[in-house]
């Protein structure tokens, strides 16, 4: 397995791949006002790197994604697509992360390779486990 690890203020964007398989992930908070400076270099790079591979972009550990981190999502998927790459988009089905999942449906129909999926939004366990409850206060005949 291989990948790369690159970060620009909040955002993370990662690779890995494995035996004819790859995930480009981007993860945190992308409020950049032109987020392709950063994105577009490494997009050019791993799209040509990964060909022959099926790719997923998981994108469900994004916080936040501006309007501008859009389109350079859409021309890296875009050139997957021309490669011919089978490409495998997955978004968080949550109000934010929704409304660009239907963007890229649209853009998704257009292109022969490229499905694109919504996975439900699980909340971690919040019920409090048996350590942490709360410790009893002793009686008043305990203390005497």
């Amino acid at each position: 397995m291989t990948g790369c690890v690159h970060r620009q203020d909040g955002l993370v964007f990662s690779v890995e791949r494995h035996a004819g398989t790859a995930t480009i992930g981007l993860k945190g908070v992308s409020d950049a006002r032109f987020p392709g400076h950063f994105l577009n270099p490494l997009i050019e790079e791993w799209v040509d790197k990964l060909k022959g591979s099926e790719v997923t972009v998981d994108l469900r550990q994004l916080e936040y994604m501006n309007s501008a981190t859009v389109m350079p999502i859409i021309n890296m998927v875009k050139r997957l697509d021309a490669n011919g790459m089978p490409v495998r988009v997955v978004f968080l089905d949550v109000d934010w992360q929704r409304i660009h999942g239907n963007c890229m449906s649209a853009i998704a129909r257009t292109l022969k390779n490229v499905r694109v999926e919504r996975q439900p939004f699980i909340e971690r366990d919040q019920t409090p486990k048996a350590d942490d409850a709360p410790v009893p206060s002793p009686s008043k005949s305990e203390l005497a």
